[in-house]
């Protein structure tokens, strides 16, 4: 399973092209999150981490093209 890594409390994920657009390190209202965004883009937190990025293990998070590994840990369940 794989949470935000310390310090990080949100990032900005453009869904389409698998990228990381901006990462929050302090608690962000929502209003200023969703004026952020573009179409396609995604806020992620700890409680939507796991449930979108479905890794089997460390080494698969670590291989990510999408460098999730820059705002992601995995931690065993």
């Amino acid at each position: 399973m794989v949470r935000l890594k310390q310090g990080i409390t949100g990032f900005i994920y453009d869904s389409s092209n698998g990228t990381i657009k901006n990462i929050t390190t302090i608690d962000v209202d929502m209003k200023t999150v969703k004026q952020m965004l573009d179409e396609d883009d995604v806020y992620i937190t700890n409680q939507d981490a796991d449930e979108l990025f479905m890794f089997e293990n460390e080494e698969s998070l670590q291989n990510s093209y999408e460098k999730l590994y820059e705002v992601l840990e995995w931690v065993e369940a």
